[in-house]
């Protein structure tokens, strides 16, 4: 997907949030104030845009892990697709603190979905009370809402795509204790130095992110469609 001017502007990325709510750390990605509102500075997010797509491209090539966090209700199902689409984990419900800090017990939670999912499948659950297969379900339940993104990893990840910093902030603050860098959608109430690379678009809507993560993946999709 060309990221055009015209596509930007039509879809409203430029538009920033009222002054009263701005980061001061973001007037390097702006170039004015237009009705009380900042505007973000398109050419420098076109920059940011190739800069990040670079990036991942190179960590995809290398067999890494990438994550993917959209938990705002406009984002989740978006993140969810893109992420897919690339082969990537993700993460759109809420982040639980210590989901990389404590990847240990991440990690006892997914063996216990993969052995919740196996012992559905085969019918195991038929040999047991009705109310422990209702536990069970329940159980499956919560961990797939939380964990079923990251089924498959093994690892902590090589690099996390945050589309909302001011909402996945304890992701990001783990991610920088055990330096993982963050790529980072940025509105212009977000601080660009808490991320590894910062990518200014406004990120009020489902068009705008949908746009911004098209934009962004779409050299993994094509090198992981090359080898189906």
């Amino acid at each position: 997907m060309q990221f055009t001017i015209k596509k930007r502007v039509t879809t409203g990325i430029h538009l920033g949030h009222p002054v009263s709510y701005w980061n001061p750390k973001i007037i390097e990605y702006t170039y004015g104030i237009r009705n009380g509102i900042h505007l973000i500075d398109l050419v420098k997010t076109r920059r940011q845009l190739k800069k990040a797509r670079k990036f991942l491209e190179r960590i995809s090539r290398g067999g890494k892990n990438i994550i993917f966090v959209g938990t705002k209700s406009q984002a989740a199902q978006v993140v969810k697709e893109r992420a897919e689409s690339s082969h990537s984990f993700f993460v759109v419900e809420r982040w639980l603190g210590g989901t990389l800090t404590n990847w240990s017990t991440v990690q006892e939670s997914l063996l216990k979905l993969s052995r919740l999912e196996r012992e559905e499948k085969k019918g195991s659950w038929t040999l047991i009370s009705k109310k422990n297969v209702s536990l069970f379900r329940k159980r499956l339940r919560r961990l797939n809402r939380y964990f079923g993104g990251l089924k498959g990893m093994c690892k902590i990840p090589d690099v996390v795509v945050v589309v909302g910093q001011t909402v996945e902030l304890v992701a990001i603050l783990e991610c920088q204790k055990l330096n993982v860098p963050v790529i980072g959608r940025l509105d212009t109430d977000c601080n660009p130095t808490l991320v590894e690379i910062g990518v200014p678009i406004n990120d009020d809507s489902k068009e705008r992110i949908r746009l911004f993560l098209n934009t962004l993946l779409i050299r993994i999709q094509n090198r992981n469609n090359s080898f189906k």
